[in-house]
Parts: structure tokens; C-alpha cells; sequence
């Protein structure tokens, strides 16, 4: 049947809720990119590129989840990883932003010039650093295609995905 028919509709709720975030970060990153000075190295461009990246990259998530493994069919153990690859890189991406704005913002409140201006000039390593842990996090997760006919949101199957992830996000801050 239908999504209808089936009593799904709540399921768009996160569709929506992406689309409508991309769409206001793309917002965002057009009024940065056009303000001058600073904009290109603005905490802001960067949560908002990763915002947009983890939007697109879970679509095929929520998709599979509307959808269902029997209109998708299995996906290759590649698949899953590029998949698998691209959601994390989002999250982590986002989630080192986060907390490059927020000890920006600690600074800021502490008046810690010479921290402000570090934190500033090492603004881009969240990319690499974000690649590199989900890259890491990837391999150790090794995720893989599931054909048994479970929920369609368990098509690409995990191996202890957060375990994994928080590992490598615990090590890295010690580090």
C-alpha cells in the first residue's frame, strides 16, 4: 500500500525537517559568503556546511526508512559504507563545529584574545579531523548490508557504529 494507507505520514516529519534545514543553511551560507571580511572563516559557513552535508547524506536514510528494504532491495557492503561514511562525516563535522563555537564563545566571554585568535586560525581542521575520525570509525564499524527482511531502517547494519565513534572522539580530545 501507499505510505498513506499504511498510517506513515509522521515519517515525513524528518524529510521535512531536512529539507527545511538545508534549505535555511543554504540560506545561511549565501548571507555569510556575501558579507565581507571575516565570512569565509566564520564558525557560522562551517556549521552550516555541515549542516547541509548531513542533511543530504541522511535523505537515503530517511527514504529507505518511508520506502522500505522490499522497494530499495539490498545494498552492497560498499554502499553501506559510502553511506555509512557520509551520515558520520556530517555528525562529526557538526559536532566538532559545535564545540569549536562554543569554546570560541568561552573565550570570547573570558576575553582571551590569544585564544580567540588560535581558534580562529585553526578554524579549518575540523574538516580533516572529521575526515580522519570517520574514516577511522568506518573502518572499525565495518558496516554491511543486511538482506533479511528486518525494518527498512536496518538495511545497512552497523557493527557497534557509537561505541566506535564516541572511542574515537574520547581519544582525540585526550590526545
Amino acid at each position: 500500500g501507499t505510505m498513506a494507507a499504511n498510517g506513515n505520514l509522521l515519517e515525513l516529519i524528518p524529510l521535512v525537517a531536512l529539507v527545511f534545514s538545508v534549505v535555511s543553511c543554504l540560506w545561511l551560507v549565501c548571507r555569510v559568503r556575501s558579507s565581507r571580511g571575516a565570512g569565509r572563516r566564520s564558525p557560522l559557513l562551517h556549521l552550516a556546511v555541515a549542516d547541509i552535508w548531513f542533511g543530504l547524506a541522511s535523505c537515503p536514510l530517511v527514504f529507505m526508512r518511508l520506502l522500505g528494504s522490499h522497494v530499495l532491495g539490498t545494498w552492497s557492503k560498499d554502499s553501506c559504507r559510502v553511506l555509512f561514511w557520509s551520515y558520520n562525516l556530517g555528525i562529526n563535522t557538526l559536532l566538532l563545529a559545535e564545540v569549536h563555537l562554543a569554546l570560541s564563545f568561552m573565550a570570547g566571554q573570558g576575553r582571551r584574545i590569544k585564544a580567540l585568535t588560535i581558534l580562529q586560525r585553526h578554524l579549518w581542521l575540523i574538516w580533516p579531523t572529521s575526515i580522519l575520525i570517520t574514516t577511522i570509525a568506518t573502518i572499525i564499524a565495518n558496516p554491511d548490508s543486511d538482506p533479511t527482511t528486518g525494518p527498512a531502517s536496518e538495511i545497512c547494519k552497523n557493527h557497534n557504529a557509537d561505541v566506535v565513534s564516541c572511542a574515537v572522539f574520547v581519544i582525540c580530545f585526550i590526545a
